[in-house]
């Protein structure tokens, strides 16, 4: 598969120091304590995978990534507040490799913490439009998009995701899909589309959004197997069951053996010995989910030759190549999987 290329690479490197320094002026107006708690997260680290997105297309429309630091910045502050309220609903007890936030501090400051930091995300873009950093009609379209098509879509998915794993209902794997689509598809589609959206380039906007969705959605994908098969990620191994979500992965798997599938819904501790049973029983379905991801990644690739304003699509590219790396590196986990069984 293709590496990120050069230019890319370089203005992800120089992303990191200014996502740390924009970082500090969204946090500037609270209090040291206060500071500490929504720096948790952030300062674990991370992908970075939104911004970074945002860059490539801007780079690819002949834009300063400095211009739209900003915008990206907001991304990934919005993906790091959404952490403070899902290891919450999830019942989560690690994130990137250390303790979440409610078992760091408590659950109410993760949720009033979340919600601290959401406000603080607009407050920033508005200021950086008053203080003239950003253009003021430019800022108003991102909120509204922000608002509109992602933080509305991402709330109604998640909502809906809790409310089946309390209910006894399994859903058509149809709805399963869409709402892993809404759980991360709109803020990869901000990211790829905000160039477009900021020059006035409808056509290209939505071939972006369309890009966008369809490569988050498979992204998606992706990450559900990691919570079955990659003991090195670092991440929950086993929090959906435990959480009792019903992934795509699952209903594949229920659609095969409801009664056994079931089980793994009434475990409150889900061991490697568990995982590894779930493994064997449902292999197929494992990998049935990885090569729709797979589908999914060159569907979204697919929609980049429509593009019609852009100087190249080549960062795009290069961005997409990077999450099909990472679905060819999770397929290895799932092979090694399988031979340590």
């Amino acid at each position: 598969m293709s590496a990120i290329s050069k230019e890319l690479m370089t203005a992800i490197t120089n992303l990191q120091d200014g996502l740390d320094e924009q970082f500090n002026l969204v946090i500037d107006p609270c209090d040291n304590w206060l500071k500490e708690i929504l720096s948790y997260y952030h300062n674990l680290g991370g992908k970075r995978l939104r911004p970074t997105l945002l860059i490539a297309s801007s780079l690819d429309y002949g834009i300063d990534p400095q211009e739209i630091l900003p915008y990206a910045t907001a991304l990934e502050l919005m993906h790091t507040f959404s952490l403070f309220h899902d290891d919450v609903i999830d019942g989560a007890k690690t994130r990137r490799g250390a303790e979440s936030i409610q078992v760091k501090y408590d659950i109410p400051t993760a949720i009033i913490g979340g919600d601290i930091f959401h406000s603080l995300i607009h407050g920033y873009i508005t200021e950086q439009a008053l203080i003239g950093k950003l253009n003021p009609l430019n800022a108003i379209k991102f909120l509204n998009a922000l608002t509109l098509k992602v933080e509305l879509p991402i709330g109604s998915a998640v909502l809906q995701e809790s409310n089946l794993a309390k209910s006894k209902e399994i859903p058509p794997y149809e709805i399963s899909l869409k709402i892993n689509a809404q759980k991360t598809g709109p803020v990869f589609a901000l990211g790829a589309a905000t160039p477009a959206l900021l020059q006035n380039y409808s056509d290209d906007k939505e071939v972006l959004w369309k890009f966008g969705n369809t490569i988050g959605l498979g992204y998606q994908l992706l990450d559900d197997l990691i919570d079955v098969v990659d003991f090195r990620s670092g991440k929950d191994i086993g929090g959906d069951f435990r959480e009792k979500k019903k992934t795509p992965l699952f209903i594949k798997s229920y659609l095969k053996d409801p009664k056994y599938a079931s089980e793994f819904l009434l475990q409150e501790v889900v061991t490697e010995k568990m995982i590894l049973n779930f493994y064997t029983h449902f292999h197929h379905e494992i990998i049935e989910i990885w090569e729709s991801a797979m589908g999914y990644l060159n569907t979204g690739i697919g929609h980049l030759k429509q593009i019609v304003h852009s100087i190249s699509t080549d960062h795009l590219l290069s961005f997409a190549n990077f999450l099909m790396d990472k679905a060819y590196k999770i397929k290895d986990a799932i092979d090694n999987f399988e031979i340590k069984s």
